[in-house]
């Protein structure tokens, strides 16, 4: 299940992006503050976070910066503000991908599932080594028709990232 952090003060637009994204297969956690978005990271990880730059409580790009440090988490931002320098300041802040309002649903829809697919990295353990290959959604499936599933263990780049949080 893909879990979504979803911060947007506007509630009418917070509204339809939960209906666009909303499937079951999707937990959308919706904020409308930096404040209580602190809160939602606090208590749990995420897959994607979708963030509008502008809110009540100050800015998600201090947010963001935040976060990149110890989170890999990919982070999509919507905004109003569309001046080359606004989206730069946005990507260097740590973001993903970059979003300007007004902005199609479909289109932001796509966007949040590459980003969620691309979050996913698959890492194979083979029988006689220890080591771990980081490979891609497609080499891992190309793999896995080669090789017998006796030599090899599969698991998620996000699930590894919250093992070895565990473990400290």
């Amino acid at each position: 299940m893909n879990r979504i952090l979803l911060v947007e003060d506007d509630e009418a637009l917070c509204t339809g992006i939960a209906l666009a994204l909303g499937t079951p297969e999707v937990r959308l956690t919706a904020c409308r503050t930096l404040a209580a978005a602190r809160a939602a990271l606090a208590g749990q990880s995420f897959e994607l976070l979708i963030l509008d730059v502008n809110l009540p409580d100050g800015s998600a790009l201090d947010l963001v910066r935040g976060l990149r440090p110890r989170d890999p988490v990919p982070v999509l931002l919507l905004t109003a503000n569309d001046l080359e320098v606004d989206i730069v300041n946005g990507l260097e802040a740590g973001a993903d991908d970059y979003v300007t309002k007004p902005f199609s649903l479909a289109v932001l829809r796509a966007r949040a599932a590459a980003r969620t697919l691309q979050d996913t990295l698959w890492f194979f353990t083979y029988r006689f080594s220890l080591l771990p290959l980081a490979v891609t959604l497609p080499c891992f499936a190309a793999l896995g028709a080669l090789l017998p599933p006796a030599f090899y263990r599969a698991a998620a780049r996000r699930s590894l990232v919250e093992r070895l949080r565990q473990a400290e």
